[in-house]
């Protein structure tokens, strides 16, 4: 509505004292959407903060983008080290009042140590249900070729934008079932 957009966050009051649009959940954000080199009217000197992140991503999209989403960006930025926070920033969790202060940088320039080994990054790829239940048959086989060493799983669920809320939550709940390895109420 107007300059406000919402996403995870509560409405502020007011907000809707006029017709408004309700959207999709909006596409997310990776590190890279928020680098320099992406956004560079948002930087200054090697930094930025939620405030000129926010602006600059939102003209890219042609729309207001939700403080929800930025702040979510921003959260996975630095998880992944893509942006540290500044010594004088506020903290990532914060409320779009506070987004001013929160500010991040380029993480500073690793020389690798050549005499560390360096170690691969592990391996992702987007499978579908059919593949999921192909990688389970094959577990065992990935067991004896990671012999000695300790073999895990990450594991990201994802549905369409456009999947209905009941929906969502029917896949939630038996996720939940499975991975608490409780029986399936019906």
């Amino acid at each position: 509505n107007g300059p406000a957009s919402v996403w995870k966050e509560p409405l502020p009051y007011g907000a809707l004292d006029g017709p408004a649009v309700l959207h999709p959940p909006p596409e997310g954000l990776t590190p890279q959407d928020l680098t320099a080199e992406t956004l560079p009217g948002a930087w200054t000197d090697g930094r930025a903060n939620g405030i000129s992140l926010a602006r600059a991503l939102s003209q890219r999209r042609g729309r207001t983008l939700p403080w929800g989403l930025v702040r979510e960006g921003i959260e996975t930025g630095v998880q992944s080290r893509w942006l540290t926070l500044a010594a004088d920033s506020a903290v990532v969790r914060c409320g779009y009042e506070q987004a001013g202060d929160l500010r991040v940088e380029r993480p500073a320039a690793v020389t690798p140590d050549p005499s560390q080994p360096v170690t691969p990054p592990p391996a992702c790829f987007e499978i579908d249900a059919a593949q999921v239940q192909d990688l389970a048959d094959r577990v065992s086989d990935l067991q004896t070729a990671s012999a000695g060493y300790a073999l895990r799983f990450r594991l990201a669920v994802a549905l369409d934008d456009d999947t209905p809320a009941e929906v969502r939550d029917e896949v939630d709940r038996r996720l939940d079932e499975i991975l608490t390895d409780r029986p399936a109420e019906r």
